[in-house]
């Protein structure tokens, strides 16, 4: 409840209540946390979808015997997963 009151009071007035005083954090640049690994496997995943992706419509042209609800299907869950993730790439290209 105290927290909802707080909220409220910053809410109206702009005054931030706080327990502590605000110092500078000698140990704050170790908490700092690298978002370059993070990124590594979404843009695997998407990656791999389009490879995917270009490696069946290759196989599915070029071979004598076309199998395509098999292709369509790939195609489609490869899209699926691209789409989930298109707000990571859209955040990602700025």
């Amino acid at each position: 409840i105290s927290a909802l009151l707080q909220g409220v009071l910053k809410a109206m007035t702009g005054i931030g209540v706080s327990a502590t005083e605000e110092q500078p954090d000698e140990h704050e640049e170790s908490r700092v946390v690298t978002w370059a690994s993070l990124m590594v496997p979404p843009l695997t995943i998407m990656m791999l979808n389009l490879i995917g992706i270009a490696v069946g419509a290759a196989r599915a042209v070029y071979s004598k015997n076309p199998d395509w609800s098999k292709l369509l299907g790939g195609i489609f869950f490869s899209c699926w997963v691209l789409i989930h993730l298109y707000p990571f790439a859209k955040g990602l290209l700025g």
